[in-house]
């Protein structure tokens, strides 16, 4: 999709958000992909460095880029920082070493991401401040010049954007990042964003609410109380699908109250092979319809949310496939 096509409604924007159509019917219809962990340090730098960023996108994630080709919108979790910073994980001779804190190249992050056609991340993680809070700041600097909307903050703060609006073809979905490992982690803090969101929604200036959040237990595939307790609690408020992450593996699905909650898509693009269930991530296709209807002088826009066939892939040392 062509930047010209995406409109990112800023926090001083989304007041002033007009979606209804003035004719007297219209049909507006966008198709999103949702995916997971996106970790471009350690084994991914390294393959880069080996490889050159264009024999990497290639041979390594050649089969998701053409993939998402076919979607208006495609939302992941980015796992981590993008800094000027000399990376902890991959020395200057290319060799790996143990440490956990990331940093992503900017140079390799751009074209990595743009290549994959991502439109906008969550940086509602437990990576994304490694490099601390200019870590964070440095990272929505890079992303807002590759064009790459960014919502949700590590530390759940109010004072940063726990949330934004994005309108595509006429559809417009505010997307909510939470961080569970921080200190500032109630879930209530989501849900009141959700109800001032509602009160946009009402007004036709958004569509639809997406909450994506950072919790739960690494390598469970079941959800923590907890997490059913607050995705259900986000429902509830208004959230018209829970899609998580964190975990590394592809979690459960719940149905509730009609709509979904995705515990965990797994991983997208990282460097984990060591159990089949980590090597395994999943995609949420959907497609988003809203018709405005004028009948006797009245305006009514109706919406409709339809999920289309998930999408899983492998990931192996070499590439990540399609299944």
């Amino acid at each position: 999709m062509s930047s010209d096509e995406v409109v990112i409604m800023s926090e001083s924007q989304q007041s002033n958000i007009h979606v209804v159509d003035k004719s007297s019917t219209s049909t507006d219809k966008l198709t999103v992909l949702f995916a997971g962990d996106i970790m471009l340090d350690r084994h991914i730098r390294r393959s880069v460095n080996t490889l050159g960023i264009e024999n990497f996108k290639e041979s390594y994630i050649r089969d998701l880029i053409e993939q998402n080709k076919n979607y208006d919108l495609v939302i992941a979790n980015l796992e981590g920082p993008i800094t000027d910073e000399k990376s902890l994980t991959v020395t200057e001779d290319n060799k790996l070493t143990q440490a956990m804190h990331f940093t992503f190249d900017p140079v390799h992050s751009g074209a990595i991401l743009k290549a994959l056609n991502i439109d906008a991340v969550s940086l509602a993680n437990n990576h994304t401040d490694n490099f601390y809070y200019a870590g964070f700041t440095s990272t929505m600097k890079y992303l807002e010049g590759f064009g790459i909307m960014s919502f949700g903050n590590p530390y759940n703060s109010t004072k940063e954007k726990i949330s934004d609006i994005i309108c595509v073809k006429g559809v417009c979905i505010a997307l909510i990042g939470y961080n569970q490992f921080t200190t500032e982690n109630d879930g209530s803090i989501i849900a009141k964003e959700i109800k001032n969101l509602i009160y946009k929604k009402e007004k036709g200036e958004i569509d639809f609410i997406f909450v994506m959040p950072h919790y739960g237990e690494e390598y469970e595939k079941s959800p923590s109380e907890r997490q059913v307790i607050m995705s259900r609690e986000w429902i509830d408020a208004g959230a018209d699908a829970v899609i998580g992450a964190h975990s590394h593996v592809v979690g459960d699905i719940e149905d509730y109250r009609g709509s979904k909650i995705f515990y965990s898509l797994g991983n997208y693009i990282f460097d984990q092979w060591f159990t089949p269930d980590v090597r395994v991530g999943m995609q949420v296709p959907i497609t988003l319809t809203k018709d405005t209807i004028t009948r006797d002088g009245k305006t009514q826009i109706v919406r409709n949310l339809e999920y289309d066939d998930l999408l899983y892939t492998y990931i192996s040392r070499d590439k990540i496939i399609e299944r």
